[in-house]
């Protein structure tokens, strides 16, 4: 076996946003009186056709701060009630004093509305009710039309780019990050708002001590939704060369107490509803786990196609989920997570090629049909409290996957590939921190075992013409255990933060026949941060021990 030590020093890392180059930063004052003005509007627009792609409202300073892809084609505008709108040519590498002009109006007669958009300091608020319209069947298809938030075709939702790491309804996760299954449930005419929560940090005992710079989303239902069941059935059909079918149940009650989300879908039009079970939400900082899984040596060839799989797959899928979160106390939770997805992909392509030469002419022909069976189980059990001075999850997950591919090549010789790939995988994470005056402490332990045993059968002509065809069949079972246990001390002093992680990690992994590997490791991280409004100044000294396989042929 061999031993490995190393140590590496990240010197000193400087992230100054006022020097990025999509970064826009400025102050709005009074042009007489020079007072800072709160709460005005500043926008980012196109020149041509005054489109707005981005806007905040200004802190209590008067001080705003925006970011753009491309300073080009674009101008900043300010908006705030008893003053003349500016619209100025965007500097990035300045910041910009705007001062503002009062201006005088009349009014015969007000009626005084909430606006669609307004916030306050770390957190824009979204009046969902007035970008709703009859065309949007659910919650998903309104956040599309916020500005400065985007949903991808996945569905994973960016503000200003960046994804955001939580999605909360009244202020709880019960899709455990899967928050398709929200977005696409939820009727859009349940919601009263969306609030956007920048630098977000959802464990109490690290607010104001550790610097974070994730992004939440949180849905307020209206009054009337809160305690109410919320059902939408969906149903479509046709007939062609073969019966098509799209069809969707789903029963949602979500509010301050317990939420509830059951559906099921199920359709073969070649619509992808995977991703309904997907966790796009990966959590806070503090509790993410670089977690690569267990290594796979025969994995399924994926379907590849210039277009859209909607318009080239002929599926047949059926998905389904359960979820439970239970509000136990003001500061403890208890989440139950299920869900189920069956799916069969077919796909056919081919080619018929011809070349042509002086003395002779050669045609071939490629024809590959392929087939993907995929069954996948899903489980988990997550339990928080979350207090002032205390922080505990514990979160236990189990997921089967079942995957049968089935390729058929046919031309001048035929050849059939049949891969199995099956995987059983659970994890469990606990996690413990403690607060007293300025000292922070805890521990995390994460668990993970992997059993993927696969199979290869290959099929294809003798070239000796044979009538019998020639068969290779080959099994490979991979089994893996890794674990990461750490402990964690911090405190904050003046105004810079010192953390001080160190931890063990081990991995055992055995292939079929003689092989067998582990390894593990000590590691130490000290960490400092030093964090002053636009400026954030990190320096950390990792060190670690290694314990390496020796390596054999």
């Amino acid at each position: 076996m061999k031993t490995a030590i190393i140590l590496s020093m990240l010197a000193l890392m400087c992230n100054i946003d006022t020097n990025a180059q999509n970064t826009i930063e400025g102050r709005v004052t009074d042009k007489e009186t020079r007072q800072p003005l709160e709460s005005a509007t500043v926008i980012i627009q196109h020149t041509a056709d005054a489109t707005v792609i981005n806007y905040t409202l200004t802190d209590t300073d008067g001080r705003f701060r925006l970011t753009v892809s491309s300073p080009q084609s674009v101008k900043l505008g300010v908006l705030y009630m008893g003053y003349k709108k500016v619209l100025l040519p965007i500097d990035p590498t300045h910041p910009m004093e705007i001062a503002l002009e009062p201006e005088t109006i009349l009014l015969k007669e007000i009626q005084i509305r909430p606006g669609r958009i307004w916030g306050r300091q770390d957190t824009l608020k979204y009046d969902l009710t007035r970008f709703t319209s009859s065309q949007d069947r659910n919650v998903g298809d309104v956040l599309k039309k916020l500005p400065g938030i985007n949903v991808e075709e996945n569905g994973t939702i960016k503000y200003n780019g960046k994804e955001i790491s939580n999605f909360y309804v009244e202020g709880m996760d019960v899709s455990g990050g899967r928050y398709n299954q929200i977005n696409n449930n939820l009727k859009a005419d349940a919601v009263q708002s969306a609030e956007v929560i920048e630098g977000h940090q959802p464990i109490k005992s690290l607010r104001g001590k550790t610097f974070t710079d994730d992004v939440a989303l949180n849905l307020k239902l209206k009054p009337e939704a809160r305690s109410q069941w919320i059902y939408t059935a969906n149903g479509s059909g046709g007939y062609g060369e073969e019966v098509l079918y799209d069809a969707s149940l789903s029963a949602l009650q979500l509010n301050r107490k317990q939420q509830t989300i059951y559906n099921y879908k199920t359709n073969n039009t070649g619509r992808d509803m995977q991703s309904e079970q997907e966790v796009l939400a990966a959590g806070n900082s503090f509790d993410r786990i670089t977690d690569d899984g267990a290594p796979s040596f025969l994995p399924l060839p994926g379907i590849t196609m210039p277009l859209s799989r909607q318009r080239l797959l002929f599926n047949d899928t059926h998905t389904t989920s359960a979820n439970r979160l239970y509000r136990l106390t003001e500061d403890k939770q208890l989440r139950l997570l299920f869900n189920y997805t069956h799916d069969r992909t077919t796909q056919q392509q081919g080619s018929d090629e011809t070349y042509y030469f002086a003395q002779d002419t050669v045609r071939t022909l490629h024809n590959q049909n392929y087939r993907l069976l995929t069954d996948c189980l899903n489980g988990e059990l997550n339990y928080e409290n979350n207090a002032d001075n205390r922080y505990t999850r514990e979160n236990f997950s189990f997921t089967g996957d079942w995957q049968n591919g089935l390729s058929a090549i046919s031309g001048d010789k035929s050849v059939t590939q049949q891969i199995k790939h099956s995987g059983l995988d659970m994890k469990n994470y606990f996690s413990q921190l403690h607060t007293r005056d300025k000292y922070t402490w805890g521990i995390r332990s994460f668990f993970r075992y992997s059993y993927l045993p696969s199979s290869l059968k290959l099929t294809f002509d003798d070239d000796r013409q044979s009538s019998t065809p020639l068969r290779e069949y080959q099994e490979m079972n991979v089994s893996n255990a890794y674990t990461d246990n750490s402990l964690y001390w911090m405190r904050k002093k003046n105004g810079v933060n010192y953390q001080l992680t160190g931890g063990f990690r081990g991995e055992l992994s055995s292939v079929t026949g003689p092989y067998s590997a582990n390894r593990y490791m000590f590691y130490a991280t000290p960490h400092l941060e030093w964090n002053r409004e636009n400026i954030l100044l990190t320096a950390a000294l990792s060190a670690q021990w290694s314990h390496l396989p020796e390596q054999s042929c």
